[in-house]
């Protein structure tokens, strides 16, 4: 088995960014805004890169490249909905409109 060398090491060992949470406004699925949550890092007026994180995981998923990326980089990694500390929807089985 491979070990790490000491740049890998770095990222993966690096802090994990803060969760961040904004309300989105979802008409068709009820009153109240769906909390959704994010971790974001670099300037922001640098090129953007949006992590999308697969079934099962989360944007803690994304220590290593939030970390790597960061100095160059604005990164923004999602929680989709009912994942990380994002919301779920509030219906079992949500179409493309919501």
């Amino acid at each position: 088995m491979k070990s790490l060398n000491q740049e890998d090491r770095i990222l993966l060992e690096s802090g994990l960014l803060p969760v961040r949470t904004v309300d989105i406004e979802t008409p068709r699925l009820g009153d109240a805004p769906l909390a959704m949550t994010y971790r974001t890092g670099g300037p922001v007026d640098a090129p953007a890169i949006v992590l999308l994180h697969g079934i099962g995981s989360s944007s803690a998923g994304y220590r290593a490249q939030l970390a790597g990326l960061q100095d160059s980089f604005r990164v923004v990694a999602w929680d989709a909905p009912g994942y990380g500390q994002s919301a779920p929807l509030r219906v079992a089985t949500p179409g493309v409109e919501d």
